[in-house]
């Protein structure tokens, strides 16, 4: 084995890499012009220091990253998903979020005939399916479902999806200027009407609390009781991938009914995406460009292909349901890209009446990923 600058048993040195790289895509993504790229920066970069044998492609806090880190920050970020509230603020929105989540499995099944991903070519497609319904944390869940979260090609297949994924935010952002195209994309493009304050009132409870200690350790338990919980699912029902899908369901019913169990909460968003992070930095440390640059244009390839039928069947289905040009969007970024960049486009584009709608169907969206993505791969 080569010999690295960090050596896989300093696992403190390790851990402080691994959390530098973490912070500083987090910093990129704060940034107007780089904001777009911090993931792809984490994935990349730590591709980059294994590739000059500055960090080890294997060490202990790799394989507690992938395990018991993700363990805890899948349910810290589900404890956004209260579906009660979500049905009830997104309208039409939810509907549109369906139709794109439809389009995302219909486009992967078609991709998935066109481009040979390998033996393991089902799994593959179900990870891809639970990361553009949802994201990196349904990735993650998914990987661990179907055991292949320590498989050097998923940081490669999520550097090449990254690829194509910022090409298509500009995309998106530029749809609507041009005229044409976006008439055909959807006969009604006219913005949604909206009350004002009511928008206001509601974007004011989307953001985040003030994080204070003690809320931060109870979120932590919580999430914790969610993972101990989802393992024993597992033993009992000898379903490996339970621990994972019990774990999710488990943090969606707490969103969901038990709200002032939720309120005590602090800081659980900001703490799982860290630890989602983590383990993208460490899905790019194992990366090895020298053996598996082909497969990272065969997943280029299908990627195109997947957003391509994606933007089609969304504007098929959207116009025999007459939905509208902003909501479809909306929801197809909340879908492939995510909650926040969903919410940005529609301020960005002066859609105020979307800018929560379009927040909350993306956190739909991570509560459903996950177990979508395990059934393609399980039926692929």
């Amino acid at each position: 084995m080569t010999e690295t600058l960090i050596q896989p048993a300093d696992t403190m040195l390790v851990l402080t890499a691994i959390i530098g790289i973490v912070a500083m895509g987090m910093f990129m993504e704060k940034h107007p012009v780089f904001g777009q790229i911090g993931v792809m920066f984490v994935i990349l970069f730590s591709a980059f220091l294994s590739g000059v044998n500055v960090l080890p492609r294997s060490s202990p806090v790799y394989d507690v990253l992938n395990n018991e880190a993700v363990l805890l920050a899948i349910p810290l970020i589900l404890f956004n998903a209260n579906l009660k509230r979500i049905w009830r603020e997104t309208g039409r929105t939810l509907l549109a979020f369906i139709i794109a989540a439809m389009a995302t499995v219909v486009a992967c099944v078609i991709g998935s005939t066109f481009v040979d991903l390998g033996p393991q070519e089902g799994t593959w497609v179900g990870l891809m399916t639970s990361a553009f319904i949802g994201g990196s944390v349904n990735l993650a869940a998914v990987a661990g479902a179907m055991e292949v979260v320590d498989h050097p090609i998923i940081g490669l297949m999520f550097a090449a999806i990254y690829v194509v994924l910022i090409p298509y935010f500009i995309l998106l952002m530029a749809f609507p200027s041009f005229g044409r195209v976006w008439r055909w994309f959807s006969p009604r493009t006219e913005p949604i009407a909206v009350d004002l304050p009511e928008v206001e009132a509601q974007s004011e409870s989307t953001e985040s609390k003030p994080i204070d200690v003690a809320g931060l350790a109870f979120a932590l338990a919580m999430a914790a009781l969610c993972a101990v919980i989802g393992e024993k699912l597992a033993d009992v029902t000898n379903f490996a991938a339970m621990k994972y899908l019990g774990l999710s369901a488990l943090a969606i019913v707490i969103a969901t009914f038990l709200p002032g169990t939720i309120n005590r909460m602090s800081g659980y968003n900001e703490l799982g995406h860290i630890l989602i992070y983590a383990f993208l930095a460490v899905m790019g440390a194992r990366i090895d460009f020298s053996t598996v640059s082909a497969e990272s244009v065969s997943f280029i390839v299908f990627v195109i292909i997947v957003f391509t039928v994606h933007l089609l069947f969304v504007s098929l289905v959207g116009r025999l349901l007459k939905l509208t040009g902003p909501e479809l969007l909306v929801a197809s970024n909340a879908a492939i890209l995510g909650p926040p960049t969903a919410a940005a486009m529609a301020t960005a584009r002066g859609w105020s009446g979307l800018v929560t709608p379009g927040i909350l169907v993306g956190v739909f969206g991570w509560a459903i990923a996950s177990f979508v993505g395990v059934t393609i791969a399980a039926i692929l």
